[in-house]
């Protein structure tokens, strides 16, 4: 089926939806990412960001955050199902009445940024005993994985270090990184956040909330790992109060 057909054949209706014309079918389902292939090309008039409807034995609502080349009779979409929405085997429930709208809210689609949001909460305190100086740790084994498309990554937690009879500063430093270990490394400097305190007494210590935020644009999904250290030596331990206050990370979509 030609482009030109699918869109003579369409009708964009008032409440912001245009009919697909193209038979989809599932593809790769890695959720919340989930593949749709049609067959026609798409590529004219889908684009990332837009909002896709469909049915399968209930109705489904996606955004679009990746578009494929068109290329043997079909053209792969990419599409975010959110907390709500999965996508599952077109052999096993086929796919029907689909739309697409470029409206960022056509009738029906829910707005609500908490659906449209990956998040890892932790409220377990974990602690890393005699930290070694300049070394970054991944305590308690916190990650998100980051699907593909464009999103506002964030995080929250609340680091704490101390050491006791030996007065000096007290540095705590915190990031997300891509790095998988063995050591970790900071990928990315936008995610680290530094505390300090330059503390008189014998006995030091220092904890204070940190949160940050940053754009990122990906083509695959990424895990990002929570990491910490202390530059100061000597420390004691160093930890994540995630019981006073949670550790969160949280990837938004960006194209609400």
């Amino acid at each position: 089926m030609t482009q030109t057909k699918i869109r003579a054949e369409q009708m964009a209706g008032v409440d912001g939806w245009t009919a697909i014309t193209a038979t989809g079918t599932s593809g790769t389902l890695d959720a919340p990412s989930f593949e749709i292939s049609f067959d026609a090309d798409m590529t004219g008039f889908i684009g990332v960001g837009d909002r896709i409807k469909l049915t399968q034995a209930t109705v489904k609502y996606f955004i679009v955050t990746k578009v494929g080349a068109f290329g043997g009779g079909a053209t792969i979409i990419t599409c975010y199902g959110g907390t709500d929405y999965a996508l599952v085997a077109s052999g096993t429930t086929a796919i029907t009445l689909p739309y697409f709208s470029h409206a960022k809210t056509p009738f029906g689609f829910p707005a609500t940024p908490d659906k449209w949001t990956v998040t890892v909460t932790d409220t377990t305190p974990r602690a890393q005993a005699t930290p070694a100086t300049n070394t970054w740790y991944n305590l308690g084994s916190v990650s998100i994985s980051v699907p593909i498309g464009a999103w506002d990554v964030s995080y929250q937690l609340l680091p704490y270090a101390y050491r006791l009879g030996t007065a000096n500063k007290v540095q705590i430093e915190v990031s997300l990184t891509t790095s998988t270990g063995g050591p970790f490394t900071v990928s990315d400097s936008d995610f680290t956040v530094a505390i300090y305190g330059g503390l008189l007494s014998s006995d030091a210590e220092l904890g204070l909330a940190v949160y940050t935020t940053k754009y990122l644009a990906l083509a695959t999904k990424t895990a990002y790992y929570i990491i910490s250290r202390v530059i100061s030596t000597n420390m004691e331990r160093v930890d994540n109060l995630n019981s006073t206050q949670p550790l969160f990370i949280k990837a938004r979509c960006a194209y609400l």
